[in-house]
């Protein structure tokens, strides 16, 4: 089963640089891992310091190994003394399933997006399914 993982993170006053930079120096390592379906990093319009990685994994073994290589151990030690308080890393699985037509069931999790004025997660339809007014995103915990 896909995995989804949701992270977010606050890097301490004056390191926001430091985090830019070391997102960027991994993310595409990861990119070529083969159980990487996606990753993107992102950094809050509101708030320079927060920034959020989304990705989708093969599976849970393929996040697993993720974990264990050397471009990811290295990211974690070199961005530990630049973060701050808040973070978190939640696992996921689709949130829905979508009729494609007559075809058969296709997954769709949840696309999550951040305008200047709000943070959002549509469903398929480009829904909102939920909205937040404030710097953070909505709580992911018991998705």
């Amino acid at each position: 089963m896909e995995l989804f993982i949701f992270a977010h993170f606050h890097a301490r006053e004056g390191q926001e640089v430091g985090v830019a930079t070391a997102l960027r120096d991994t993310i595409a390592a990861s990119r070529e891992e083969a159980g990487c379906l996606a990753i993107e990093a992102y950094r809050s319009t509101r708030d320079p310091a927060l920034f959020y990685i989304h990705s989708r994994w093969v599976d849970e073994a393929a996040f697993e190994l993720h974990v264990s290589l050397p471009h990811t151990v290295r990211f974690l030690e070199r961005v530990k003394p630049l973060l701050g308080q808040g973070r978190s890393v939640r696992r996921t699985s689709d949130a829905i399933r979508v009729q494609s037509g007559d075809g058969p069931m296709i997954s769709q999790p949840w696309r999550w997006r951040m305008s200047a004025n709000s943070c959002s997660f549509i469903d398929a339809n480009l829904r909102c399914v939920r909205c937040c007014s404030s710097n953070n995103p909505p709580a992911l915990a018991g998705v």
